[in-house]
């Protein structure tokens, strides 16, 4: 995720025309497509909204739709396409941060990077949570109400993603949370087999005591 939200400049009104249908395609589509594009992981849901969309497109002149027609009904299966990858980049990140809950980490900068990290994402979370109760709300002057609260989540992922789950001492963390889990088992076998040796020796000196 190297996508910076600042290079998305669209800023203006729901599409009437495929000159600016396509405008949006390139100023905002295409820049969260490339962002997860660069993983070959491109989201399937993202790919059935983009065909979609090209169906819509493809009906001008095989039909013919109006173009008003078919330019509205493509800008909502690409509004939907942004919101997918919003979506999947958050899903992506709660993902990242449960791997990162099941590790050790209070020995990274004196416990400062777990209580940051469970705040951080909290924060994020409840972002997430508002953005997706905006989904449902109409284009207004200009912008998409639910994209101004996604994009604020999608930067935090990438956030989140540089600062916690790509930290510099995280491979550290797991190495020595390893070891101790190593030690822990060593411990308890050893404790274990002279625990069945007392267990045995007691037996035995009961049942050939005279």
């Amino acid at each position: 995720m190297t996508l910076e939200l600042e290079k998305i400049t669209w800023a203006k009104g729901r599409p009437t025309d495929l000159k600016q249908l396509f405008c949006f395609y390139h100023d905002y589509v295409k820049l969260l497509y490339a962002s997860v594009q660069t993983t070959n992981q491109v989201p399937v849901e993202m790919l059935f909204e983009l065909n979609a969309a090209l169906d819509h497109l493809s009906r001008q002149w095989v039909y013919p739709d109006e173009e008003q027609e078919v330019v509205t009904k493509a800008y909502g299966h690409f509004k939907r396409a942004c919101l997918d990858v919003f979506k999947i980049t958050f899903k992506e990140a709660a993902d990242h941060y449960q791997k990162l809950s099941a590790i050790d980490t209070s020995v990274i900068d004196n416990g400062e990077f777990d209580r940051s990290l469970h705040v951080f994402f909290n924060q994020m979370r409840a972002k997430a949570t508002k953005a997706r109760q905006m989904e449902g709300r109409p284009d207004n002057n200009g912008a998409v109400p639910a994209f101004e609260f996604w994009e604020d989540v999608y930067t935090d992922c990438v956030a989140f993603n540089q600062r916690f789950f790509l930290h510099e001492r995280l491979h550290w963390a797991k190495r020595r949370g390893v070891k101790q889990a190593i030690s822990r088992r060593v411990t308890d076998l050893v404790l274990g087999f002279f625990a069945g040796l007392s267990s045995s020796l007691v037996v035995w000196w009961i049942t050939t005591k005279p």
